[in-house]
């Protein structure tokens, strides 16, 4: 068996567990986070094209980045 993969099995949950203590959330839930607070600064700029605001929030896709934006009503742009 590969030694890396034995050490990242034994500690995967530790950090988990260990972030999850720190800021209560999942490092996944705290990473979405970080992109929306990101968003949110970057998406009343109405010079920066969506496309941009999601390469600058940490998206590959654009279409995951205007699915998470529906789900959020408070970073929609004002006309």
């Amino acid at each position: 068996m590969n030694y890396n993969l034995v050490i990242y099995v034994k500690y995967h949950h530790k950090i988990r567990a260990v972030f999850k203590a720190h800021f209560y959330s999942t490092i996944t839930d705290h990473i979405s986070e970080l992109r929306m607070l990101r968003t949110k600064k970057l998406i009343i700029n109405k010079d920066i094209m969506i496309k941009e605001i999601a390469i600058e929030c940490g998206y590959e896709y654009v279409q995951n980045f205007t699915r998470h934006l529906r789900k959020s009503p408070e970073y929609h742009r004002k006309p």
